[in-house]
Formats: C-alpha cells, structure tokens, sequence
C-alpha cells in the first residue's frame, strides 16, 4: 500500500507539471498570464478564460479509530486509504466558473481491500463580490451515482463491519457552498462552508442486519467547513496552516438507522512551491482533534494545480 500511494504522488505531480503542455494552442489566449502569481494575492474564482486541472490526493495509513463515543482505540485490523480527485474548472467571465470532478477511493481495512471511482460531479460558482482585499462566492455542486454504494457486512465477534469500500452515495445528491476570502500582500485567509444534502436511492444488503437484499437508502445529511491560513515567505513559496471538519448525520433505511454518523476535525501545516506561473504544488499534513466513527491518524495532502 505504502508503494503505491508513493507511485500514485510521484505521477500525480508529473501530470500536474506537463498537462499545461498538452495544449499550446490555448496559451494564445494567455489569460492565465494575469492571474496573481503569489497565492496571498489571488481571488476565489480563477478569472475569465482560464482553464485550470487541480489534482488532489489524501493518503492515510492507521490503526487507531475513534468510535461512537468519539474515544480513540485500536482499529480491527489497519486503516490504509488512498483517494484522489482529479478536477476541470473554466472561468467563462470573470465571475463564473464551472468545474467537473472525477474522485477514486481505494485502499484496505485490515483484511479487506478495494477500490473504485466515486460519485462524479458538476458545479458552477459565482463570485459575489471582490476589492483590493476580500472576495466571497457562492456555488454549488450536484453529484450523480458513479459510485458504489451498497453495503455489505460482517459479523467480528458482537459487533458488525463493513467488509469492503462503499465509495458513494444511491441517489443524486446536492452540495451548495459559501466561500470568503482574504488577501494581502504576504497574508490571506480562506474559509468555505458546505452543505451535503443527499437523495434517497436505492441498494443491495446482505443479510447480517434482517434486511431484505435491495432497500431504499437516505444518505446523512450534513456540512463541512474548512479553512487555511497562508503565508508568503517568498516570492515563490508559501505556508501556513489549514483546518477542516465535517459533521454527517446517520443513514437510514425505513426509518431504522444505521448509527453510522460521523463526526471529523483535522488541521496541520502545508507548505506551496509555485513552480511556475501556471503550476503550483502543496504539500501537507493532518493532525487529528477529535472525531466519531472515523479513523484517526495523520493524513498526506498533495495537491497540484495547472493553469493553461
């Protein structure tokens, strides 16, 4: 697992350093020529003209877990999950902008391993308003069921486990969001705010619960938050610290609940190497504060971004 988390790094930040290559053509546009070359300086929407492909990846290996009480204790067996995100965003003015993102999740629990693509989605951003130092949008994505979401369990002494990777959701689910932002000269400061907001669809069950083999699922409903503090040391680095925390209510199947609810905060430091005007690499590191129903451990962020 190790291996290939550090394979899959290594070709995410070569693809992020030659896909503004593959299209030469649109550089006679060059509309990426005025985006701020420092990352305290720059709006939330990517500007008018520009295409941008942000690849991002999470890499987490534990075998510690925090369970319904939110108290850490050993896993049953080792937590090794690897996802990625692979997104297309334009602006088409200087407001708007429109994404599409492909998410894939695999990896292993204790002795279960899997992998598949996850639920793909669209959105459309618009930025509300923007001055010499603070900018705030709001957007929204829709997801559609890519990914699978049937849930399959085994029975490990009293108490029941999912045995291999749900990676979405059966229904059509909804994601709008409010962002803000501020930007100095060697200082900014992020926060973005969404809502989850998913549909009822329906899925395959084994046994172990009394269910019957296809129900109709209600996905927990929820919001996320994250935020990150950046600061520009040099002309072409910056740093800082980010925070994010997700709160997702239980799914239920005819009204019986399946006491999945969970509960995530994270922060750690990251650090962003401009590596050109078009590309920009950042690397970081979760610290786990508290959570419920969720692993618990320290998480490799890489991100890469290009802009053409």
């Amino acid at each position: 697992m190790i291996k290939k988390t550090l394979l899959l790094l290594c070709v995410t930040f070569m693809l992020g350093l030659f896909v503004p290559r593959l299209n030469l053509a649109a550089q006679e546009n060059a509309g990426w020529q005025d985006y701020p070359a420092k990352e305290t300086q720059r709006p939330i929407t990517i500007g008018d003209n520009i295409w941008e492909i942000d690849i991002y990846v999470d890499s987490l290996s534990t075998d510690r877990e925090y369970n319904e009480d939110g108290e850490i204790e050993d896993a049953y067996g080792s937590y090794n999950i690897f996802s990625a995100e692979l997104a297309l965003r334009y602006g088409f003015s200087r407001s708007w902008q429109m994404s599409v993102t492909a998410p894939y999740i695999s990896g292993e629990i204790g002795d279960v391993t899997g992998g598949s693509i996850g639920d793909l989605r669209a959105g459309l951003t618009y930025e509300l308003f923007i001055n010499q130092n603070h900018s705030m949008s709001f957007g929204s994505e829709f997801s559609v069921p890519s990914g699978l979401s049937d849930y399959h369990y085994e029975l490990v002494g009293d108490e029941i486990r999912l045995d291999y990777f749900r990676t979405g959701d059966p229904g059509y689910n909804l994601y709008p969001a409010l962002a803000y932002r501020y930007r100095g000269d060697r200082v900014s400061f992020r926060m973005r705010a969404t809502g989850v907001f998913t549909g009822t669809g329906e899925i395959r069950f084994n046994q172990i619960k009394g269910f019957e083999n296809k129900e109709d699922l209600d996905p927990g409903d929820g919001y996320r938050i994250r935020t990150g503090f950046y600061y520009q040391f040099k002309e072409k680095w910056a740093a800082g610290l980010f925070g994010r925390y997700e709160n997702i209510s239980e799914s239920r199947v005819d009204d019986e609940g399946l006491d999945d609810d969970n509960e995530l905060m994270e922060a750690g430091p990251f650090i962003v190497y401009h590596a050109t005007r078009q590309v920009d690499v950042s690397l970081g590191i979760g610290v786990p504060i508290f959570g419920r129903n969720n692993p618990s451990g320290y998480p490799v962020l890489l991100e890469v971004r290009s802009r053409f």
